[in-house]
């Protein structure tokens, strides 16, 4: 991400800042869309496609290729420009997501996610690179605020819109919706805005960016989709030594070892990891278990899953920031982890409740406030590291740090779901369901199944997923042990 122009270097201007902000309001919103859409649509899809298997990859591809991508993207945006650079990233989104309409496999529908992602993290890095750009500090931190609110209601409704269009059409237009959006956000752009920055006369890391990505890649296959790979870990492990060499050395590293020197961001950049892949894990397997245990449809699962948390997100956002000017940054950040760790504990609760109670209307009582405290724990754990860091460092590293900062969440968003499909596909294999996860999540066929083996090969799949309630409550006791060791900091005025 480049710093802001100097005196004699013209700045990009937005020849009309309305449109030009809503072209990039619009993107933002629909990169978190694509991470969560899929959510309440992957029964459907794996059972269409009859691979269940794959189920976790659906959503890594996505986040490994909008982590890997990230450090490419700002240098990508000081070379060709940002108008140029925006627009390609809309246009790798959009035809990632043709991709994933038009596929008959697993395989292929994985193939768009990885090209969706690519386009999703260059969408990220360039609107905040613009956004810098643009506006002085004091308008900036309206506009990111409004970026952020509008990138965290998509999020949350996004498996709301999946199970709308699995109920009421096809899965394939949870994919397609994409295209149109992604265009009227080209064309607010291109109204509003006018590229007039010089290109970066420092040379690209590209060295870093591709030991990066071959590192990343490596992990993440090295983690598989049932089992870990030793080779593949120990590939990554080789990989990353040169990497870290060259970024000590480098004019313009990726993700500055000297950042973590700090401990505002090097404990925040933590409990970012810790939340953040809390809530990527719930989009990933709460719709499973609501659809394939409890028995809730699509478009009913998405609600109870996007509304209570859209509200309390939002709610969050609002007074985070009058919190953190009154208190500093610390209690916003304690309170956020211990919202994750209640959400999971909660989710626990209703499962463990659900198994031996299956009629109760409890367990999705406490399914909505595990999803509220899901929703406010990215309210004000994330933001109120986001601004700390932004406010902690200097203008000259404040992009570098939040690129920083996004890398860490991505690997978070990542790994956390890659790593509980692990476990969730051995337990699955453990239970030796009579009728396969493909055929009983297909609203289609599911009247065709015999009642017992309908009941039993849902108490199998909710055994499967119980599995994972462990980790989640131990990644949300981690985020807030974290968060107690967190220094104190004042916000500036």
């Amino acid at each position: 991400m480049s710093s802001a122009p100097s005196a004699t270097e013209p700045a990009p201007r937005a020849l009309r800042p309305v449109p030009t902000v809503a072209g990039l309001l619009i993107g933002a919103m629909l990169v978190q869309i694509e991470i969560t859409i899929v959510g309440t649509a992957m029964p459907d899809i794996s059972a269409e496609l009859r691979d269940v298997t794959l189920y976790p990859w659906v959503f890594a591809g996505y986040l490994v290729a909008y982590t890997a991508t990230v450090p490419a993207a700002g240098m990508v945006a000081d070379t060709i420009g940002r108008r140029a650079a925006y627009l390609l990233s809309l246009l790798l989104l959009g035809a990632g997501s043709l991709v994933c309409a038009l596929a008959g496999s697993m395989e292929m529908l994985i193939a768009g996610r990885l090209i969706q992602g690519c386009g999703g993290g260059a969408i990220f890095v360039t609107t905040q690179t613009i956004l810098g750009d643009l506006f002085s500090i004091e308008k900036r931190a309206r506009v990111q605020s409004a970026v952020a609110l509008i990138a965290a209601v998509g999020a949350a409704t996004g498996p709301a819109i999946g199970g709308w269009f699995v109920t009421h059409a096809s899965w394939r237009w949870a994919f397609l919706v994409s295209i149109p959006i992604a265009a009227a956000a080209a064309v607010a752009f291109l109204v509003g805005f006018v590229d007039t920055a010089r290109r970066s006369p420092r040379p690209a890391n590209w060295r870093g960016t591709a030991l990066l990505t071959l590192t990343l890649c490596a992990l993440f296959l090295g983690i598989g989709k049932d089992r870990l790979n030793p080779a593949l870990l120990a590939l990554a492990a080789a990989l990353a030594v040169p990497f870290f060499y060259l970024e000590r050395r480098s004019p313009r590293p990726i993700l500055p070892p000297d950042l973590f020197a700090s401990p505002a961001f090097r404990l925040g950049a933590l409990t970012v990891f810790f939340v953040s892949g809390i809530m990527v894990a719930y989009m990933a397997f709460l719709p499973l278990y609501l659809q394939g245990v409890v028995g809730l449809s699509p478009s009913a699962a998405g609600y109870l899953q996007a509304v209570p948390l859209t509200v309390s997100l939002t709610i969050c956002t609002f007074f985070v920031g009058k919190l953190i000017k009154a208190h500093g940054y610390r209690p916003a950040l304690r309170a956020g982890a211990c919202f994750a760790l209640a959400a999971t504990a909660a989710t626990a609760l209703a499962a463990w409740y659900h198994a031996a109670h299956p009629d109760s209307a409890l367990p999705l009582a406490l399914a909505v406030l595990a999803q509220a405290a899901l929703g406010a724990s990215q309210g004000t754990a994330i933001t109120a590291v986001f601004i700390c860091v932004q406010d902690q460092v200097g203008a000259e590293r404040r992009g570098t740090a939040m690129a920083g900062l996004q890398l860490v969440r991505g690997l978070g968003n990542t790994l956390t779901p890659a790593v509980l499909g692990v476990l969730y596909l051995a337990a699955l294999s453990s239970q030796h369901l009579a009728v396969e996860p493909e055929q009983f999540l297909n609203q289609k066929v599911q009247g065709r199944i015999a009642p017992d083996a309908l009941a039993a090969a849902r108490a199998g799949l909710g055994v499967a997923l119980r599995a994972l309630l462990p980790v989640l409550v131990g990644l949300g006791a981690l985020a807030v042990v974290t968060s107690l060791f967190f220094p104190r900091a004042r916000a500036r005025e």
